[in-house]
Formats: structure tokens, C-alpha cells, sequence
């Protein structure tokens, strides 16, 4: 995997957030009225043989709520919703040796 200058990663989830941010607000404010529970749709990833996956969640402020290390092989499924987090914006970051991927999720009340 390249290396990842982290000014500019940490630029563009800045970037990323105040634009979720927006979105967040209007979406939020749309659904208010509605009494259906929404939860964050789960994020699928895999860790091959010999790989490992760290998984770090950022709020909207930038600062990361958890972090994990996954190592061992196989397909995992990652639901925001079992961390407890309080409603707000976060942005979930899965490093594998192979793989990179950042996922906004959005935690209702």
C-alpha cells in the first residue's frame, strides 16, 4: 500500500465531515417527524491470510471514538450501532494491507 501523506488525509476528512456535516443537517432535519428507527448500514470487508485490518471511527470533530485491530483471515461485517455512540457524524476509516476504505455513518436518536 502507497504510503498516505497525512496532512492531506487528515485535509480531506476534515473536508469529508463539514460537508457530511450539511448533509446531516438536512437529512436530519427531513426525518424528524418519522418514528421508524434507522440504524447505519453495516460495512462489509474482508482480511485475507496473513493481512490484518485496523479500524479507527472519527466524529465530527476529527478525533477518533475507536479504534480496532483485526487479525484474523476472514469476511467481517461492521455495524456502527454496537459501539454505543451518540447521534452525530462519524467517518470510518478500514486499513488492510490490500484495501482502503472510509464510510460516513450517520447515528440517529
Amino acid at each position: 500500500m502507497n504510503q498516505i501523506n497525512s496532512k492531506s488525509l487528515s485535509c480531506s476528512i476534515l473536508l469529508f465531515l463539514i460537508f457530511s456535516l450539511l448533509v446531516f443537517r438536512q437529512t436530519y432535519a427531513q426525518s424528524k417527524d418519522t418514528t421508524s428507527v434507522r440504524q447505519p448500514a453495516p460495512i462489509h470487508f474482508e482480511v485475507q491470510q496473513g493481512d490484518t485490518a485496523f479500524i479507527t471511527i472519527y466524529n465530527i470533530l476529527g478525533k477518533s471514538v475507536v479504534k480496532q485491530f483485526v487479525a484474523r483471515p476472514g469476511r467481517y461485517k461492521l455495524e456502527i450501532s454496537r459501539y454505543h455512540l451518540p447521534p452525530g457524524i462519524y467517518v470510518v476509516s478500514i486499513k488492510t494491507l490490500y484495501d482502503y476504505i472510509v464510510k460516513r455513518s450517520i447515528v440517529l436518536p
